[in-house]
């Protein structure tokens, strides 16, 4: 399935979307219909008559690039992501989820519950996760967040870790 992307921005106000040509119609359609009242809203504030109106800018459908694809954005599921890498132990594949949590997801901190979420969705037996994730940690390839308990972040090393890994 190919994939695209959508961008709109007018002003501060900007739309992004990824995916199906069927998703980004509808979802362009429902925005165009909210536009004027969202200009409204946003405009709603006093404006200084000397000042010019924010230029728009509107890119539609481009495919995503294979580059893109490389560097983790594009992917739409966790099993596409795991299919693209060559995780061969349980500590790199955990590895692999933090980096799909941390950089594709973009939904930091990485936790086990995450983790085990995305074994649920991969299909895969689930390790001990929280050993992997500590095993990690000491390694530098996450790094603990303070004042967070059992929660982490990936560090640069963990990355390079990763992108090692691309088939």
């Amino acid at each position: 399935m190919e994939e695209f992307k959508l961008t709109y921005k007018i002003g501060d106000l900007e739309l992004k979307l990824k995916g199906s040509q069927e998703f980004i119609d509808k979802e362009k359609e429902d925005f165009l219909q909210k536009l004027p009242e969202l200009i409204d809203l946003h405009t709603a504030q006093p404006i200084d008559p000397d000042t010019p109106a924010p230029d728009a800018e509107i890119k539609i459908d481009e495919k995503i690039s294979s580059e893109e694809k490389e560097n983790g954005s594009a992917y739409e599921s966790i099993v596409e992501f795991l299919n693209a890498h060559d995780f061969s132990t349980q500590k790199e594949t955990v590895l692999g989820m933090a980096y799909f949590i941390d950089c594709v997801q973009q939904n930091p901190p990485v936790i086990t519950r995450k983790i085990n979420a995305l074994y649920d969705e991969a299909r895969q037996k689930k390790p001990n996760t929280s050993d992997n994730l500590s095993r990690l940690a000491k390694s530098g390839d996450l790094m603990p967040i303070s004042g967070s308990k059992n929660s982490y972040k990936l560090t640069k090393q963990g990355m390079d870790t990763v992108d090692q890994r691309r088939k």
